[in-house]
């Protein structure tokens, strides 16, 4: 939140999404947060997905390809420490 913020989006803006720690990777089912961050992308409503190690968001081969280009359809930009 704090690097967002820092980065010039307002506070109300940025959305942290944490659910999914600690959960398995093997299935898309339970990650409820990696299910809303599909959502509200393809909804349009995110301009930046920030974290840590991006690729591990999806945790899945065949998750990462699909979170990509779902984001470059969208127009919503990945960063992380290594860049955007």
């Amino acid at each position: 939140m704090d690097r967002a913020v820092a980065s010039g989006w307002s506070r109300d803006r940025v959305v942290v999404m944490d659910a999914d720690q600690g959960q398995s990777g093997q299935s898309r089912v339970t990650r409820w947060g990696l299910q809303r961050v599909l959502a509200e992308v393809s909804l349009d409503h995110v301009g930046l997905l920030l974290g840590l190690e991006m690729s591990r968001l999806a945790r899945s081969n065949t998750d990462w390809p699909q979170l990509l280009a779902l984001c470059a359809i969208c127009r919503t930009v990945l960063a992380d420490a290594d860049g955007l």
